[in-house]
Order: structure tokens, then C-alpha cells, then sequence
């Protein structure tokens, strides 16, 4: 079987795109977990109901939390890169109208 120049860098995007999504995953889940210690203490009911969100990507933000009394805390979490001198992320259009919308909206940033 010969594979051609073409399909060798389709597998290969293929395979580094399933790479970031499982590290995306893995940070999304560290930040709820983390989050969920930090309510725990004073509303371990709220806590137990902290869930990702992520693979809905018509929402815009990727936990959905919970102040302590009981609010939404929405959360998107961020990736910085290694360069501690600047702090550059993407951000989608739905993730801005919901910043500026007025609801509990917050970027967690993550480095890698």
C-alpha cells in the first residue's frame, strides 16, 4: 500500500487535531474539578452539579459553575502559551456577546 504526500498530512492534521481536543478536554476537566473544590466547602450541593459543557459550542463557554447562592458562574477556559510576557488567546464572537452581555461570564486561562 502506498500512501500518497496528501493523505500522510491529512493524518497527520487529523491526528494533531485529536491531540489538542483530548488536551482541551483534560484542562476543561481540571479547571471543573478545581472549581468544584473551591464551592465545595459551602455548597457541596452545588458542587456535585458542576458540569462541562464543551462540546455544545453554540453556548460559548465550557463549565457551567455556580456562585453560593446559587447563581450561574459560566466559564470558559483559555490555554496560554509558554511566553509569560504576553498573554494572547483566541475567542469566538459568541464568547464575546457573552462577556459583554451582563451574565456571570468568566475566562479561566490555563497555561500549558
Amino acid at each position: 500500500v502506498m500512501v500518497t504526500p496528501d493523505a500522510e498530512r491529512s493524518m497527520s492534521t487529523f491526528l494533531a487535531a485529536r491531540a489538542a481536543l483530548a488536551d482541551a478536554r483534560q484542562r476543561d476537566e481540571a479547571v471543573r474539578r478545581y472549581v468544584r473544590q473551591a464551592i465545595a466547602a459551602d455548597r457541596p450541593d452545588l458542587a456535585a452539579q458542576v458540569h462541562r459543557v464543551a462540546d455544545d459550542h453554540t453556548r460559548g463557554y465550557d463549565i457551567h459553575s455556580y456562585e453560593t447562592d446559587g447563581s450561574d458562574r459560566l466559564i470558559e477556559v483559555k490555554t496560554m502559551g509558554d511566553d509569560r510576557d504576553e498573554m494572547r488567546f483566541y475567542t469566538s464572537q459568541r464568547q464575546l456577546e457573552l462577556a459583554h452581555s451582563g451574565v456571570n461570564h468568566f475566562y479561566y486561562l490555563v497555561r500549558r
